[in-house]
């Protein structure tokens, strides 16, 4: 399987995607393999972000914000849990304590 068909895209990664794509175009002259140097990230995982396949770290979201010159905050602004998709199990603090507990008394029999 080739690496790009292993990405999936998500409704919070095109969302992403499409805010980071939607400042660079405001910026005259900014490519994006401009960009991807200036934040010092590979110019291909870069396009993948704008594609909506990127999954990046939070240090390359705030090198890309550095250099679009915006708050981080802006490209991830309204994106929740609810923007991923439910393949996912959702274990909520409460559910992970609870079951510690649980645990903990059956490895006391």
């Amino acid at each position: 399987m080739s690496p790009r068909a292993a990405k999936r895209k998500t409704a919070a990664s095109v969302a992403l995607g499409e805010r980071v794509k939607a400042l660079r175009q405001g910026i005259d002259g900014a490519t994006q393999e401009r960009v991807a140097q200036l934040a010092g990230i590979d110019l291909t995982n870069y396009g993948d972000i704008e594609r909506g396949f990127g999954n990046p770290t939070f240090e390359t979201l705030l090198r890309i914000a550095g250099v679009l010159k915006v708050p981080a905050s802006k490209l991830i602004d309204g994106l929740s849990r609810s923007d991923l998709p439910d393949e996912d199990p959702e274990l909520t603090v409460a559910d992970f304590i609870e079951a510690r507990k649980q645990q903990r008394r059956v490895a006391r029999g």
